[in-house]
């Protein structure tokens, strides 16, 4: 497992095959291109530790294996890498239990090819007509410039036409089956493959994408798969980076006796969630949520400040489970 070190840069960083923008954590985007977000509010803040895990992994070429609690960001930073970079919508595989690592290069529909061959369909005749390619797949596609058709295939696939970099997410690796993480760096190592159904047509990346790997911890990952990876953990946003990030997301102009108030109770469920005491403590997401909430019942800050947490309005807005509702407000017997 590759340890995260701070280190010092140049205003740009080198990776195979040319230079990035140097990424910074703070939202910038290059001049001339154009923002990506999964339509949140505000910027993407990280801290000088994931920033310099980023520059890491960009510069030993490895995937960045981000782990930490829901709601701590790890799938918005593949989003934040490929705005700072300017590198356009990350592409994305959510890994399910019957993932495979081939599953991430490319799909190819036997059964409707077979159905509309049956049906004389003329579309049947080209193979090409049934590959739909996936995340990493389409990475090396459009890392490809030495094929000496790559260009005709990107268009065809709806990639851009130039090759270059891409950022690609695998998102929550822990779901996938125990030979899934090993069998992925073998992928990811070769940036190359072949579409077995089209005798000939293997694509390879001349230049290799940025690859962000996210993990909830649900299981323990092969110590191969940790070894050719650049690890960080993301905490839980303490109280003064919570209050910036609410800042980005809401406004930053809310009225701090609202956001006391909020946090204080926010911060004593997470507290009951460290006890076993809750099933699903709230997150960010959840807070933030709960704020938005507030704001437009205009529920007063001296409410919140005074409420018990039993009492607090909307507490839905903040807990996932009928039984984490009756554990905070339990019901009154008739």
């Amino acid at each position: 497992m590759t340890t995260t070190t701070t280190t010092t840069m140049n205003t740009r960083t080198l990776g195979a095959k040319g230079l990035l923008p140097l990424y910074t954590g703070k939202g910038t985007v290059p001049p001339g291109c154009q923002p990506v977000s999964r339509k949140e509010p505000g910027r993407y803040l990280a801290d000088d530790r994931l920033r310099d895990a980023v520059r890491t992994a960009i510069a030993l070429e490895r995937p960045l294996l981000v782990t930490g609690e829901p709601g701590t960001g790890k799938t918005a930073l593949a989003w934040s890498l490929a705005s700072e970079l300017g590198l356009g919508e990350p592409l994305c595989f959510f890994t399910r239990s019957d993932s495979h690592a081939a599953d991430i290069l490319y799909h190819f529909d036997h059964v409707l090819r077979f159905y509309e061959a049956q049906t004389q369909n003329a579309r049947a005749i080209d193979p090409a007509n049934y590959v739909q390619l996936t995340a990493l797949g389409k990475a090396i596609l459009s890392g490809d410039a030495e094929h000496p058709h790559a260009k005709d295939w990107r268009k065809r696939f709806g990639l851009p036409e130039e090759a270059g970099r891409a950022v690609v997410l695998i998102d929550e690796v822990d779901k996938a089956p125990r030979d899934f993480p090993n069998d992925l760096l073998d992928e990811i190592d070769q940036m190359k493959f072949s579409v077995k159904e089209i005798p000939g047509l293997t694509f390879q990346a001349t230049y290799r994408p940025l690859i962000v790997i996210s993990n909830n911890s649900e299981r323990q990952l092969p110590d191969a798969f940790l070894r050719r990876c650049v690890f960080h953990y993301i905490e839980f946003p303490k109280e003064p980076d919570l209050r910036k990030i609410l800042a980005e997301r809401i406004a930053a102009d809310l009225p701090k006796a609202l956001i006391d108030g909020c946090i204080h109770h926010f911060q004593a469920l997470r507290e009951m969630g460290k006890r076993n005491e809750l099933d699903k403590p709230p997150a960010t997401a959840e807070l933030e949520s709960w704020i938005r909430v507030l704001l437009m019942a205009q529920v007063p800050a001296e409410q919140i400040a005074s409420s018990e947490l039993k009492d607090l309005p909307h507490l839905a807005a903040l807990l996932k489970t009928q039984r984490d509702l009756e554990r905070v407000r339990p019901r009154q017997d008739s």
